[in-house]
């Protein structure tokens, strides 16, 4: 089946070119993952533009529309020319890492939740802000400034992590009341549902960048 591309910002970048139009504002929360409470600007302000070639198919995510919000996605390798693939999953079950669908907001506004990714598409007024949707015990390499998110994904825990990612593991999965260690980072998100996430870090990854 074919699929959707998108296109993701680079982080010295602080918009998004698009054809045809205006240049949207690029998302950049703050990922604080490890021991060291680090805060890292992280670059997850994506665009998805449809290439010309490409046959929509029903699990291809061309514009917000495409997808209802408590749905989830999953976002592919990188196809060429700074895209990626986008395209409908099932929320459990689907090997690898998944995003929910957790706000459709305009391209001009900020998704509300820290640690949310926004996915813009070249042609539409709205964009959809992604929540992750971890596993216990599993590890995901995470891009931070100068990432892409095609790097964004679940990755064996011993893996060596792209430039520009750092690696961390999913200790616990819960509602907002979950408790973290002072060990952990906790991520917490409202939207679509209420799920928080302790992290660790491979902080022996993490030191090669500064913070």
């Amino acid at each position: 089946m074919s699929r959707s591309t998108a296109s993701y910002s680079h982080p010295s970048d602080d918009r998004i070119a698009e054809s045809g139009g205006d240049v949207p504002s690029v998302d950049r929360p703050l990922w604080q993952l490890g021991r060291r409470a680090t805060v890292i600007a992280a670059c997850v302000g994506f665009a998805a533009l449809a290439a010309c070639s490409v046959s929509v198919g029903t699990q291809s995510i061309e514009e917000a529309s495409d997808i209802d919000v408590g749905e989830c996605l999953q976002i592919g390798a990188e196809a060429g020319e700074g895209k990626v693939e986008a395209t409908k999953a099932e929320c459990e079950g689907t090997e690898g890492l998944t995003f929910y669908a957790a706000d459709k907001v305009n391209t001009s506004a900020e998704c509300g939740t820290p640690n949310t990714s926004a996915l813009t598409f070249g042609d539409g007024d709205q964009k959809l802000c992604l929540t992750p949707n971890f596993a216990v015990d599993t590890c995901y390499q995470i891009p931070i400034g100068g990432g892409k998110l095609a790097d964004y994904r679940e990755v064996a825990c011993d893996a060596s992590p792209a430039v520009s990612t750092i690696l961390a593991k999913t200790v616990s999965r819960g509602a907002d009341s979950l408790t973290c260690t002072e060990d952990e980072t906790k991520w917490a998100f409202t939207q679509p549902l209420s799920v928080s996430y302790c992290l660790t870090e491979d902080v022996t990854a993490a030191s090669r960048f500064d913070g």
